[in-house]
């Protein structure tokens, strides 16, 4: 499995990493499994680490996939505040994209590719 899930107990913050192609299945998988953890709260902070991820089979439709599966956990994850991580150049325009068509989702969303400003601004909420 590509996806990685880890609580960081002390900083209160969710680490998701991806390392290889992530589908849109255990995507889903890894929200639902958010939603039911007794070990943190479904609207926990959360990074998304995408440097390990491989992105030559995201497009348009995979993201779309991926905002609707989104959607179904919106009100669960409302207050989160989300931090998506890359350092994929070519990924760029994906990542982006993602956060356009997942605007309306939330407001407590920010994309970084240094890991340190990316924590930073979910630990203590500046950049």
């Amino acid at each position: 499995m590509p996806l990685k899930i880890s609580y960081d107990s002390t900083l209160y913050l969710l680490t998701c990493t991806v390392d290889g192609y992530l589908t849109v299945d255990e995507y889903q998988s890894a929200l639902q499994e958010m939603l039911i953890s007794k070990e943190y709260p479904c609207d926990v902070t959360t990074l998304w680490d995408l440097r390990g991820m491989k992105f030559d089979n995201v497009d348009l439709e995979f993201e779309k996939k991926m905002v609707e599966v989104r959607q179904q956990f919106k009100h669960q994850r409302a207050a989160a505040k989300i931090a998506i991580l890359y350092d994929n150049h070519l990924a760029e325009p994906l990542v982006k994209m993602y956060g356009i068509l997942s605007k309306e989702l939330s407001k407590n969303t920010k994309v970084f590719t240094i890991y340190d400003e990316a924590i930073y601004w979910l630990v203590y909420g500046e950049h």
